[in-house]
């Protein structure tokens, strides 16, 4: 749901959606920390702190989707192929 919003330009929705109460519980979990990193990024349109994210985030290394940038991925973030996926076209 989270990617789905960034993916949509409507990064702003994901606080809004992680801070209603079904969700707080799941708020501090990294794995959502990371996608509110990334969301918080596109919105500022940011494409050095989308690169700082994505190594915060760094549970090991892959190489990254972006040719141009020799960046070490999250693989929390890259371990699903969909958000892969995305995060290659936001990279671009």
């Amino acid at each position: 749901m989270l990617l789905c919003k960034v993916m949509l330009n409507l990064p702003e929705e994901v606080t809004s959606l992680l801070t209603i109460k079904l969700a707080l519980k799941y708020a501090q979990v990294r794995n959502v920390e990371s996608m509110r990193a990334i969301a918080r990024t596109h919105q500022d349109r940011n494409l050095a702190d989308f690169e700082k994210a994505l190594r915060d985030y760094k549970d090991g290394c892959a190489p990254c989707l972006h040719s141009q940038f020799s960046l070490t991925l999250s693989l929390e973030l890259l371990s699903d192929p969909t958000i892969r996926s995305h995060l290659s076209a936001l990279c671009h």
